[in-house]
C-alpha cells in the first residue's frame, strides 16, 4: 500500500534525523538540553538529507532559508521528543 511505503520512508527519515541530532548534540559535552542546535555539521547534514529526499526542493530555494526553517522545525521536534 502506498501509505505504508510513505510511513516507512518517514520513519527512516526521522531515524536519520535523530542520529544526526544525537551525533551533534548529545555527544557534545557543552550542549545542554533546551539549547538551540547551532552546529554547522548538523545543518549541513540536514541539508544533505533533505536534498536526498527532495532534490532541489529544500536547500535549492531562498538561499538556504527553507533549510533553516526545516532545521528549526526538526530541532523543535527533537527537543520535544525527549
Amino acid at each position: 500500500c502506498e501509505w505504508e511505503e510513505r510511513w516507512r520512508g518517514l520513519k527512516k527519515t526521522l531515524r536519520e534525523i535523530y542520529v544526526l541530532y544525537a551525533d551533534c548534540t548529545l555527544k557534545d559535552p557543552f550542549y545542554e538540553l533546551e539549547m538551540p542546535i547551532r552546529c554547522e555539521l548538523f545543518t549541513q547534514a540536514i541539508d544533505d538529507l533533505m536534498e536526498r529526499i527532495d532534490p532541489g526542493g529544500v536547500s535549492g530555494r531562498n538561499g538556504g532559508e527553507d533549510s533553516k526553517k526545516h532545521c528549526e522545525k526538526y530541532t523543535f521536534y527533537m527537543q520535544t521528543v525527549h
